[in-house]
This record gives C-alpha cells, sequence and structure tokens, in this order.
C-alpha cells in the first residue's frame, strides 16, 4: 500500500534559496520526490522456506539503474528521476553478513522489490517492503524445531539438543542446548551428509535465529575427495538476552574447503561461573543462490 502526501510547505525556506542561488538564473532549482518505507518484512511459503524470520537492516536503492544510496528503514529517500512519470525503482534488502556491524551488503537471496509509478515532487510514496526469496534460492535444509530435529547427531558429549516450547518466538517450539557441571560440553551436528552445494563461488548461507547466556561456535565440517574428514570453526557466537538472526556467509569457507560433503555443526562448552548454560535455537536454514 502507497499513500501520498505534499511536503513542499515542510521543506525549509531557506534550503530552498540556497538550493536556488546555488543555481545558474536559466536553471530551475529541483525539488525531488520522495519515498518513505515505513514496514520492512519477509513472506514465506513456510513448508519449502521455513519461518518468515529475517534482519533486514538496510534498504539498497536503485532508480532507472542508477544507485542512489544505502537507507535505513523509515529513512525519507529523495529520489529525482529523468522522467517522473513512471521511473523504474528498485530495492535491495542488505543484511550484516556474518553478523558483524561493519559487514553490510544486499542479501540476494531475497528477490529484490521492483516496481514502475509516477512520482510527484515534492511529495512522499510510503511503501512497505516485503521480500520474498529469490526463484533461484535452493533451500538445502530447513529446521524449525516443530516436527523433529535433524541436528541429532551427538559427536561429542554426553546431551543431545532437546525440543522445547520454552522462550519459543517462532511457532510453538524451539531447540535448546542446555549444560551444566555434569555435562560441560557438546558438539551436535547435522545427522545427514549434503552433496549437493555449489563449490563455485555461489552464495552460501546458513541462517540461524539465537538466544544464549553463553558462546558457541558454528562451524563446518565433511569429506574430501580422499575420504578424509574436515572440520573448521567458523564463527564464535555471543552472549545474546533476546532473539537474534545470524546471517553466516559460508561462500569462501565452502569453495577453499572443496569437499564433496558438508554438515553443519555447533559446538557449546560449559564455563564454570555459569550454574546452567543455554542457547536456544530456531529456523536453521542452509541456502544458497543456483544460479
Amino acid at each position: 500500500m502507497r499513500n501520498r502526501f505534499i511536503i513542499s510547505l515542510l521543506i525549509p525556506l531557506f534550503i530552498l534559496l540556497n538550493i536556488m542561488s546555488s543555481c545558474n538564473k536559466s536553471t530551475e532549482a529541483v525539488i525531488p520526490a520522495y519515498i518513505f518505507i515505513d514496514t520492512v518484512g519477509l513472506s514465506t511459503d513456510e513448508y519449502i522456506q521455513g519461518a518468515e524470520s529475517q534482519s533486514i537492516t538496510e534498504l539498497w536503492v536503485y532508480v532507472d539503474e542508477n544507485p542512489i544510496g544505502v537507507f535505513n528503514k523509515k529513512e525519507l529517500i529523495p529520489i529525482i528521476p529523468d522522467d517522473y512519470s513512471k521511473p523504474n525503482i528498485k530495492i535491495y534488502a542488505g543484511i550484516r553478513s556474518n553478523g558483524a556491524k561493519d559487514n553490510i551488503e544486499i542479501y540476494f537471496l531475497y528477490k529484490n522489490i521492483e516496481f514502475n509509478e509516477a512520482l510527484t515532487p515534492g511529495a512522499i510514496d510510503t511503501i512497505a517492503a516485503i521480500f520474498k526469496y529469490d526463484n533461484f534460492s535452493k533451500f538445502v535444509f530447513i529446521e524449525g524445531f516443530e516436527k523433529g530435529n535433524i541436528f541429532n547427531k551427538v559427536k561429542t558429549g554426553n546431551t543431545k539438543i532437546q525440543i522445547t516450547e520454552e522462550n519459543a518466538v517462532y511457532g510453538k517450539k524451539c531447540g535448546l542446548i542446555s549444560l551444566d557441571a555434569e555435562h560441560k560440553s557438546i558438539e551436535v551436528t547435522t545427522k545427514k551428509d549434503y552433496f549437493d552445494l555449489p563449490t563455485q563461488g555461489n552464495k552460501v548461507f546458513f541462517e540461524i535465529d539465537y538466544m544464549c547466556n553463553t558462546e558457541f561456535v558454528i562451524g563446518i565440517s565433511g569429506k574430501d575427495q580422499f575420504s578424509n574428514e574436515y572440520s573448521q570453526d567458523l564463527i564464535i557466537m555471543k552472549k545474546k538476552d533476546n532473539w537474534n538472526k545470524l546471517y553466516l556467509d559460508l561462500s569462501y569457507s565452502i569453495k577453499k574447503a572443496e569437499l564433496t560433503s558438508y554438515r553443519i555443526y555447533i559446538k557449546v562448552i560449559h564455563p564454570e561461573d555459569l550454574d546452567k548454560s543455554k542457547v536456544y535455537i530456531d529456523n536453521l536454514k542452509l541456502v544458497y543462490l543456483n544460479r
């Protein structure tokens, strides 16, 4: 839904005078049109794409194939197209890859939003940016813990991931790793080996929602062409008091490892200063761009 209202009177007079004074007498001041993105979300086919969990932090905006800039939600976006009657506008979803604040990039596994609509100088179009997964996004696995748990192979430790309704935020259930003095560590992995991951540099991401009172590790393991075992810790997840989402970029690691099969693992070590370690996880997705 798009709403429009005129803001010409809201533009400070001194800004207009400044613009006009900087132009030649034969050149008129150009008043931009504006886009205001009040809502950002994700729409999925839950059965084949999982929950509508997302952490889109920035938006890339292009007008007539020209980059306008990177904007936050609810930030006024000025647009000066060559032709106001029907400019082509594209909006791309931006994420913080690997959880790093300075590693903002377009998440190409989401399809960009594109539309052509007449704009009015000095007016605002209010837009809800609801993204969908790209048609070329292929899901290797999805685990929401509603009907089971594919992370049920225990490599080390004497406990396993529990399925619980405690603190569930999407659906009715989530996964829980609980450790204490008697259960000091755990490493769990997918029971199944995955052979169809691209190794030529395609974008490959592991998405995970998590909440934890201690650190945990995410990594990849597998076998090479000679059946040698391979394992690599990729990231240490810090304590989070509330649910958070991570987009972990596996593209480089998978290309470099050149394995014939892959698994994702999660590893937790119970610190002595805690009575009980708890790591909640949900909406685990291994997905890549198949183009």
